[in-house]
Order: structure tokens, then sequence, then C-alpha cells
């Protein structure tokens, strides 16, 4: 879908709550994830993991 769209995986960035789930999908994409706490998984949880994700938040109330 990607290359059909013409998009660079470069431009993508994926968002989400779970790690093993939005986050490993971005993972398995080759884009880079945006993991948001505000699931089940705490910061302590993802600094356990690393490289799992490209970016961490808190919430996503600072994206414009």
């Amino acid at each position: 879908m990607i290359a059909a769209k013409g998009i660079e995986r470069s431009e993508i960035i994926m968002a989400g709550d779970r790690l093993h789930k939005d986050i490993a999908m971005a993972n398995n994409a080759g884009t880079d994830s945006l993991f948001v706490l505000s699931g089940d998984t705490s910061r302590n949880d993802v600094e356990a993991q690393p490289n799992l994700a490209t970016y961490v938040l808190n919430d996503i109330s600072k994206i414009k």
C-alpha cells in the first residue's frame, strides 16, 4: 500500500498505545513509531525494551 500511494516510509509515523500491536506493526512496516503512554504500558516497560519505539510521549495533547 505504501508503494502504491507513492509515499516514502520516512514520511510515515505510526502512533499507538500498544507496544506489541501498534508499535510492532510500525516496526514490521519499516516506519517510525510514536508510543503514547495512555495504555497499560509504563515508561519503565518501554525503556526495558530499547529500540522498540522511535518516540515516546506521555499523551498526545502536545502534538500539533
